[in-house]
């Protein structure tokens, strides 16, 4: 049997305290880089929800792949345009969902 570690314990009171005061009241984002991780996307903002934190939605980013590694398009669901997002990821290889 394996379980399953998150880091969340230690990072959502951090990012509560520490980053989104400074935001000053505008509304966040949590989104997930691929469809796959939309459950974990989804217990990061609810873990935020839980300590108050106030405006949060959900997106997912859809990726269209030329091959494996390379992606062609992407698209958005869900509202991202005014919000501060946060990038949920299980880890980064090349970062390209971040470029």
């Amino acid at each position: 049997p394996v379980d399953n570690l998150h880091a969340f314990v230690e990072h959502v009171p951090h990012i509560v305290n520490e980053i989104i005061p400074t935001f000053e009241d505008q509304p966040l984002a949590v989104v997930s880089p691929d469809a796959g991780g939309v459950a974990r996307a989804k217990l990061f903002m609810e873990s935020l929800a839980a300590m108050n934190v106030p405006n949060i939605s959900l997106a997912i980013t859809i990726k269209h792949r030329r091959q494996a590694g390379e992606v062609e398009a992407m698209n958005i669901v869900g509202e991202i345009k005014g919000k501060h997002c946060i990038i949920v990821d299980d880890m980064i290889d090349t970062a390209g969902t971040l470029c």
